[in-house]
């Protein structure tokens, strides 16, 4: 199986961001793989999104998405879950892409299971002192944390929190996992949210590290290395390419983490801008 990857293409943030799209899909058309994933953050603008996926619906291969925090970002009265819930598969339906966090994707003996995953200050700093006050407040100095005034999930006629957004999502993943089990020989996870401490570069800088608390739970993590069925791991947000391994307990082997992500092209961008496209769009034979 040959799988395309990446995430964090943010193409509303700058001209080229924006020109991403066309650019993955001639890559692509020059590689074709069997399995195309995009692990979240397209963008905040749902007309920016179908544009993607009409770039990329005449890929001929199986592509599988999740959302990303800045894709629920509330837009024009759509609420955070109506977009999670109700306009993104419509428009992954519309457009031949496979919404993951709606349903496991079999493939051969394989299945690929999602989730946008979310944030419960899990995979905080211990370098840095700060407080439970401190992580409210999704502000350090002069930069906030955008999904303090454009993320509004609700469930059960009310906002949710990080902490309850995180158990629905955690539940939701978990239950595809346990049903997908019995047929699977192995289970492919993608997330946006990071599920393990592993993939953050802590540094003891409180502007830097500060912004960790968000980066995703180590609770998604915990059901991982659980379950001895699950082998690979794809995820985004973090806009840092890795691939490493999780040491798997009670066992000689160990779960393989990959993240790929574009980010934004001026601050992270690779120069000149086909190299952004070799690097960061990664193929891997699973």
């Amino acid at each position: 199986m040959t799988v395309a990857y990446t995430s964090d293409i943010h193409i509303n943030s700058s001209a080229e961001n924006s020109e991403l799209v066309n650019a993955i899909r001639v890559r692509l058309a020059e590689i074709p793989p069997d399995i195309f994933i995009l692990a979240g953050d397209i963008s905040s603008s749902i007309a920016d999104i179908r544009r993607a996926f009409e770039f990329f619906s005449d890929i001929p291969c199986i592509k599988l998405f999740v959302p990303g925090n800045h894709d629920i970002w509330t837009e024009d009265g759509i609420t955070s879950d109506g977009k999670y819930f109700e306009l993104l598969p419509r428009l992954c339906e519309e457009h031949g892409v496979h919404p993951l966090w709606m349903e496991p994707y079999p493939y051969g003996g394989t299945v690929f299971c999602g989730s946008m995953g979310w944030y419960d200050l899990s995979l905080r700093t211990h370098l840095v002192p700060f407080t439970d006050e401190d992580y409210a407040k999704k502000r350090y100095h002069l930069l906030t944390w955008m999904d303090k005034l454009r993320v509004r999930f609700h469930g059960g006629g009310r906002v949710l929190s990080d902490g309850e957004l995180t158990d629905m999502l955690l539940e939701r993943y978990i239950a595809d996992c346990e049903k997908s089990a019995a047929k699977a020989d192995r289970i492919i996870s993608v997330f946006h949210h990071l599920p393990f401490r592993e993939a953050v570069d802590y540094i003891g800088r409180p502007g830097w590290d500060y912004f960790s608390a968000f980066y995703g739970s180590a609770r998604f993590g915990e059901y991982i290395l659980s379950n001895p069925k699950i082998s690979h791991i794809f995820c985004g947000h973090y806009h840092r390419k890795k691939s490493l391994d999780i040491p798997a307990p009670d066992t000689s082997g160990a779960l393989s983490l990959f993240m790929s992500p574009f980010g934004y092209y001026e601050r992270e961008g690779d120069k000149p801008f086909g190299e952004w496209i070799k690097k960061r769009l990664s193929i891997l034979k699973i």
